[in-house]
């Protein structure tokens, strides 16, 4: 499949599985500190572990099926030309980028709108605290450093426990992961565990918030009264860090549950051999099927059923040179239409012997895929032109060679 489709199929696996085990480990949990850094880094390495490739030695190739390949010619790589048609790519993309830039423009719309607030409110100082007044009636709100609240029409306590709420987001710069979850949410609209992960780093940061709230005020029932009694007013703009947030009642739940023990902290690790297994799962396998080669003596290397070299002292020459061998495979060389079509790719390991008049006989597969990439890998050695023979002490003699075929699909 096109490169960037095994992206993000790889995004969406690591996101669904990442996404289950933080529900599973943090059920009833009260380390939210730790919860936001666990979400952000899922976020993170969602996006990148598809770039970590970590090199795995290559397979040697069991001794008796392959008779000693020694000599390894340089794996040809044959892409698809197109696997899907131009048409539909255009299309998909076409979709992409409308449903990108609306998300886009109403992220925009909500730093343009907070600015609009922010001009025309007026500033006071309250509680210790600088705040901005908006002239329209809103729920209170904070983005980055400002704090954005009327206090005309809230009493002393009420003010107090919103301050303190809002000075948390702001304190902790909970805007920032507001931002980063709302951006993955433009590029990545299509991944639902995406939107999923954004809401958790809403309400893990409305925890935090709540946490601060309860450990300053006397009577945290009062907060969660308060709480209710605030919900009707509604803030539409997505980029800020509300004081009534949604899922009121599960983070009234959470406020009432006891501290959660430290050991239950070790949960957190189940992560790691998590993110351990997506990339050893995603690692490519660069050298799969190719031979480790022990240099040995040229006699020592031939076989002893049909007089056939693996090394030998003037090796075998393909006309005009290595460079002109590779030319003549990647140019004859085409990817089945059928294997296209079923998306079926991977590497097929050929041998083949160059006889001691230089042609190209018993090509055979050492390692197949399926019939249709196995058969236009035998056709093109088949089809290669005599060589120049391999000579041992000044006599012509056959010599093996093997040679890899990766189709990949684009």
């Amino acid at each position: 499949m096109p490169d960037i489709y095994a992206y993000q199929l790889k995004l969406f696996v690591a996101t669904a599985l990442l996404y289950a085990a933080y529900k599973l480990i943090t059920n009833n949990n009260t380390f939210f500190k730790i919860r936001r850094f666990v979400l952000m880094f899922m976020l993170a390495f969602s996006a990148s572990f598809s770039f970590i490739n970590i090199q795995f030695p290559g397979t040697v190739l069991n001794q008796n099926l392959v008779n000693d390949f020694a000599i390894v010619l340089p794996e040809l790589l044959i892409d698809n030309p197109d696997t899907i048609s131009n048409r539909n790519v255009s299309l998909i993309a076409i979709i992409y980028l409308v449903v990108s830039i609306a998300l886009m423009l109403r992220f925009f719309a909500g730093i343009a709108s907070i600015v609009y607030i922010k001009r025309g409110a007026a500033i006071k100082e309250v509680l210790n605290t600088r705040i901005l007044i908006p002239k329209k009636q809103t729920g209170p709100f904070s983005f980055f450093n400002m704090v954005f609240i009327n206090p005309a029409i809230y009493d002393e306590k009420q003010l107090h426990e919103i301050i303190t709420h809002e000075n948390t987001h702001k304190n902790q710069l909970h805007t920032l992961d507001v931002i980063i979850s709302e951006l993955f949410c433009v590029i990545f609209w299509f991944n639902p565990f995406i939107w999923l992960i954004k809401r958790e780093i809403r309400i893990n940061l409305e925890h935090l918030a709540d946490e601060s709230v309860i450990s300053s005020v006397s009577e945290p029932t009062q907060y969660q009264y308060n709480l209710l009694r605030l919900g009707y007013i509604d803030n539409k703009n997505k980029l800020v860090n509300h004081y009534n947030v949604s899922q009121l009642k599960k983070r009234i739940k959470i406020m009432n549950i006891e501290k959660s023990n430290r050991k239950s902290i070790l949960r957190y690790l189940l992560i790691l051999p998590l993110t351990a297994f997506l990339i050893i799962a995603c690692s490519e396998n660069t050298n799969d099927d190719l031979l480790t080669v022990k240099k040995q003596s040229p006699t020592s290397l031939k076989t002893a059923i049909d007089d056939t070299f693996t090394v030998v002292e003037d090796m075998p020459k393909f006309p005009g040179g290595e460079k002109e061998l590779m030319n003549f495979l990647t140019s004859n060389l085409k990817y089945p239409r059928k294997a296209m079509e079923d998306s079926i790719q991977g590497r097929v390991i050929c041998s083949f012997i160059i006889e001691k008049d230089g042609s190209v006989v018993e090509p055979n597969i050492i390692r197949g895929v399926t019939t249709e990439l196995d058969e236009a890998a035998l056709e093109i050695i088949s089809k290669m032109p005599k060589w120049e023979p391999g000579r041992q002490r000044g006599e012509a003699v056959r010599v093996k060679y093997t040679l890899p075929v990766n189709f990949r699909l684009k």
